[in-house]
């Protein structure tokens, strides 16, 4: 998905499926703004993140040790797409 276009289909998509076999009626914004990561809880449990704004914090953290540990430090911004592909990164990693 790479434009507004792709994810107007899919969370179109989304709504009818989970209407059609859930019986559930949600809204656009609940749906794009869903993310699950087990990186948030001390447990490293597979959960969904409720505190979406506290991530580009806690991915600096990770950035941080990640720098004091390798010579080659790297300087990253963790906008809000760049957090949503970290996430399915890290999905698809574990």
């Amino acid at each position: 998905m790479v434009d507004d276009k792709d994810r107007d289909w899919y969370l179109t998509g989304i709504q009818d499926h989970c209407q059609r076999i859930f019986e559930l009626e949600w809204e656009r914004e609940y749906i794009r703004d869903i993310l699950f990561g087990d990186y948030s809880n001390p447990n490293k449990e597979y959960l969904k993140i409720e505190n979406y704004n506290e991530l580009p914090r806690k991915f600096n953290e990770y950035l941080n040790m990640y720098n004091v540990n390798y010579p080659k430090t790297m300087n990253l911004v963790f906008f809000s797409d760049a957090i949503m592909h970290l996430s399915r990164l890290c999905r698809i990693l574990r």
